[in-house]
């Protein structure tokens, strides 16, 4: 199993990839230069390692700060601006 985990803060986006055996496999991160719903999903992929082809099972995990989160329709296109408390850095 491929163990994802994604931390989504104020100021980056950090995805860390690992293997059942708790070792590392891949790491990528980004800046986020704001906070919109838009630079969050392009720093997300900006950071995310090519994972997407392995055949492993994955299993993800996200963590963001600020109670902040996307709201999105049924093919993940954002509705609404990122709902945060810190709207300005």
């Amino acid at each position: 199993m491929l163990l994802i985990s994604i931390d989504l803060g104020t100021t980056g986006v950090r995805v860390e990839a690992y293997s059942s055996d708790g070792s590392i496999k891949a790491y990528g991160s980004a800046r986020i230069k704001a906070q919109d719903t838009a630079e969050w999903i392009d720093a997300l992929k900006e950071a995310m390692p090519n994972v997407r082809e392995s055949t492993e099972e994955k299993a993800v995990v996200v963590d963001s700060t600020s109670r902040s989160f996307i709201v999105v329709d049924r093919y993940g296109r954002p509705l609404l601006p990122p709902p945060c408390t810190m709207r300005e850095l």
